[in-house]
């Protein structure tokens, strides 16, 4: 996984979508946010789950990271987008050690559930 530093985008930025968020609980190293992102899909169709981290209580999350191991189409085996992402989970642990969860239609048939554990 690479770790990347993203300007901090307008909540309506112009074809950009980010939804279903999810936020860990903070910890002693930081609060924690999970989210849907299409950033890296130039046809803003096929999206990756990313972890964000703030170190000043939620106000910034200037350290983001795709955790995701794939981009997908979230409306793939789901009729009119509908009911998709309503499986995401973020947990923070000790250490600075997160554990996300989420829905993926990487299949291209129908919703499984992933997770992947990240250290920052």
């Amino acid at each position: 996984m690479k770790r990347e530093k993203v300007l901090q985008l307008p909540s309506k930025a112009p074809f950009s979508k980010r939804f279903e968020e999810a936020v860990g609980e903070a910890c002693e190293s930081g609060v924690y946010v999970g989210w849907y992102d299409d950033r890296n899909d130039p046809f803003n169709t096929k999206v990756e789950y990313f972890v964000g981290k703030s170190t000043d209580g939620g106000k910034t999350f200037p350290t983001q990271m795709a955790v995701s191991d794939t981009a997908f189409n979230p409306c793939v085996g789901f009729p009119f987008c509908g009911f998709f992402g309503d499986y995401t989970q973020l947990v923070s642990g000790p250490g600075g050690v997160v554990h996300a969860a989420w829905s993926d239609t990487r299949d291209g048939a129908s919703m499984q559930i992933f997770s992947q554990a990240v250290t920052w």
